[in-house]
C-alpha cells in the first residue's frame, strides 16, 4: 500500500512538548518481550509494601489517544491508594508501530508492564477504541485481570449484524464498508482533520478550543469533565508520529477480533450513554448478552462523559470481586 502518513511538523514547540511528557514524573519506556520499549504513563500511589495494600489498575485508552491522555492528576489517585498503569498502544506517541498488529500484542505489552513492576494482577478498564484490547488481556490472562471495566467502547459489524449503525455517526459508520487502502486514506484525512482542528499547522502550537464539529452535549461534556487543553494535547500528541496506530485500532475494532468474548470470565461492568453517537447503548446492550459475566449501566450524557467516571468505575470493581 503506498500511503503517506499525516504528521505533526518538527519543531521547537512539539520537541519541548514530548520532553516535557518524558521528563514527567508519570512517564517511562518499558520494554517488552520483544524488544521494543513503549511508553507508559503510570500514576498514582507506589508504596503499597511499607504502608499497606492499595489498587493496581491498567488503563487501555481509546483512539487516537495515548497513555497520558486526559487521566486525573497524580494526587488524586494517591489520595485514594490507587496505582494506574496506562501502556501507549503502538503506532500513537513515541511507542513504535507495528503493523498488521492484533489485539494479542497489545495483551502481551499490558501483561509485560505488569511484570516489569512485579505486579501480579490488576483491574483493567478500557474505553472506547480500547475495548478489544481490554477484554482480550483478560482472556488471554485470566489470572493477572481480577475485573474489567469496559467505558463507551462501539462492537464490530459481525457482533451487532444489521443493528451496527444505529445511533452511530456518519463519519463512524461510514467506514465499515471500506477496505484496507480506502480505510487507510480515510483515517489519514481525519488525522489531518484533527490536527488542523488541534494544531497551528505552521508552528504546531496547540489551539484552545474544542473542535466545533461535535455536539452541543458532546461539547459540555468536555468542559465539565476535563480540561479542554489536555483534550488538545492528547490528539496532538498521540499522532505524533502519524496515522498508522490509529488505522490499526479501526481496523481491528470494526471487524473480526478473533477471539471468543465467552473466554472473558471474569466479572465485567459495562458504561454507557444515552446520547453517544461513537458506542450507542444497544452495543452495550449487546456486549452485555456476549459475555458470560457482565453488568450494564446506562447513564445521560454523550460519550465524552466518561472522563469523568474513572473514581467511580474503580470503586465498583472493587465492590463487585
Amino acid at each position: 500500500m503506498v500511503a503517506v502518513e499525516r504528521r505533526l511538523p518538527e519543531n521547537a514547540i512539539l520537541r519541548e512538548r514530548v520532553d516535557e511528557i518524558l521528563a514527567s514524573g508519570t512517564s517511562e519506556l518499558v520494554p517488552m518481550r520483544d524488544g521494543v520499549k513503549i511508553h507508559v504513563d503510570r500514576r498514582g500511589y507506589r508504596n503499597f509494601e511499607s504502608h499497606g495494600d492499595g489498587t493496581e489498575v491498567v488503563y487501555i485508552h481509546g483512539s487516537p489517544f495515548y497513555g497520558g491522555a486526559v487521566m486525573p492528576r497524580q494526587i488524586a489517585f494517591y489520595r485514594q491508594r490507587i496505582e494506574v498503569f496506562s501502556p501507549t498502544r503502538r503506532g500513537y506517541f513515541v511507542s513504535p508501530r507495528k503493523p498488521n498488529r492484533d489485539f494479542e500484542v497489545s495483551a502481551d505489552d499490558a501483561a509485560d508492564v505488569l511484570s516489569y513492576h512485579g505486579v501480579k494482577n490488576c483491574f483493567v478498564i478500557t474505553k472506547s477504541g480500547g475495548i478489544g484490547h481490554g477484554l482480550k488481556f483478560a482472556a488471554k490472562y485470566p489470572d493477572r485481570v481480577k475485573g474489567v471495566a469496559v467505558i463507551a467502547g462501539a462492537l464490530s459489524h459481525d457482533m451487532m449484524g444489521e443493528d451496527w449503525a444505529d445511533g452511530m455517526a456518519k463519519a463512524n459508520a461510514d467506514i465499515f464498508p471500506m477496505n484496507d487502502e480506502t480505510l487507510y486514506s480515510h483515517i489519514g484525512k481525519q488525522a489531518q482533520l484533527i490536527l488542523n482542528e488541534n494544531t497551528n499547522p505552521e508552528t504546531g502550537q496547540r489551539l484552545q478550543h474544542i473542535p466545533p464539529r461535535l455536539s452541543d452535549l458532546a461539547r459540555r461534556d468536555i468542559r465539565n469533565n476535563v480540561y479542554e487543553w489536555d483534550f488538545q494535547d492528547t490528539y496532538s500528541m498521540a499522532l505524533l508520529r502519524g496515522h498508522g496506530g490509529w488505522y490499526d485500532d479501526v481496523r481491528m475494532l470494526y471487524h473480526d477480533w478473533g477471539f471468543d468474548l465467552r473466554d472473558v470470565r471474569q466479572p465485567v461492568l459495562l458504561y454507557y450513554y444515552e446520547s453517544d453517537a461513537y458506542a450507542p447503548p444497544a452495543h452495550g446492550r449487546q456486549l452485555q448478552q456476549l459475555l458470560p459475566n457482565a453488568h450494564l449501566t446506562v447513564s445521560p450524557g454523550s460519550h465524552f462523559r466518561s472522563f469523568s467516571d474513572i473514581y467511580t468505575v474503580i470503586h465498583d470493581l472493587k465492590q463487585m470481586v
